[in-house]
C-alpha cells in the first residue's frame, strides 16, 4: 500500500468514510461502499476524533514547513499530545480519543487503523538514530500501548492495552500486556 500524498480533503474523505463504517458495528475494519452524506460530514466533526483528524490532515496538507510545524504544536498543546509534523501519516485513520499520544519523527502510519489514547510510538533510546516504528493496515492500537524501537505491526493486528512491544508483530496476531501472543483477532473469528 502507498503512502498518499497530503491532500486534505481525499484523505479527511477516508477518515470520515472508515469512521461511518466503523459505527455500523460491522467489524472495526468494514470495508462497505457507502457515499458520504453532508450529515457524515457533520456527525464526524461533531467528536473529538473529527476535529483530530481535521485539525491533523490540515497540518499535513500545509507546504509551509514552519505553519505546518505552528500547526502541530497547537495541536500539541489542544490535544495534550506530542506529534511529531514529520510522521507519516496514512489513510482511514480512526482516533477515538485523540489525547495522550506521542508519535516521534519517522513514524509511519500505513492507514486503516484505530488507535486509542495514550499510546507512545518512539525510539528506543532517546538521543540516538533508532528506528522507528511502522504501523500497516488493519491495526488496532489500544490504550496506554507503547511501540518502541524498529517493531513492525502487520495487517491486522492487535496491541492490546497497556502492552509493550519492542519487536515485529506478525500477521493476524495479538500482543497482551504480559508479553503473550495470541494467533488470533477479534473481528476476524
Amino acid at each position: 500500500m502507498s503512502i498518499p500524498k497530503n491532500n486534505f480533503f481525499e484523505t479527511f474523505n477516508s477518515d470520515v468514510r472508515f469512521f461511518v463504517n466503523y459505527c455500523k458495528m460491522n467489524g472495526p475494519f468494514a470495508t462497505d461502499e457507502i457515499s458520504l452524506s453532508f450529515r457524515d460530514y457533520i456527525r464526524f466533526l461533531r467528536t473529538k476524533s473529527g476535529r483530530f483528524s481535521a485539525h491533523l490532515r490540515l497540518a499535513k496538507s500545509i507546504n509551509l514547513s514552519f505553519l505546518s510545524s505552528f500547526y502541530f504544536t497547537l495541536i500539541n498543546h489542544f490535544y495534550n499530545s506530542d506529534i511529531a509534523s514529520q510522521v507519516v501519516f496514512g489513510r482511514e485513520l480512526y482516533f477515538p480519543h485523540p489525547f495522550g499520544l506521542v508519535f516521534g519523527a519517522g513514524v509511519v502510519l500505513s492507514g486503516r487503523a484505530i488507535i486509542f489514547n495514550d499510546v507512545t510510538l518512539g525510539k528506543m533510546r532517546p538521543g540516538t538514530l533508532d528506528n522507528m516504528p511502522q504501523i500497516k493496515c488493519n491495526v488496532m492500537l489500544c490504550v496506554g500501548c507503547r511501540i518502541i524501537g524498529g517493531a513492525t505491526i502487520y495487517e491486522n493486528s492487535i496491541v492490546a492495552a497497556n502492552a509493550v512491544v519492542s519487536s515485529d508483530v506478525g500477521p493476524m496476531e495479538t500482543v497482551f500486556p504480559n508479553g503473550k501472543i495470541s494467533s488470533r483477532v477479534f473481528w476476524l473469528d
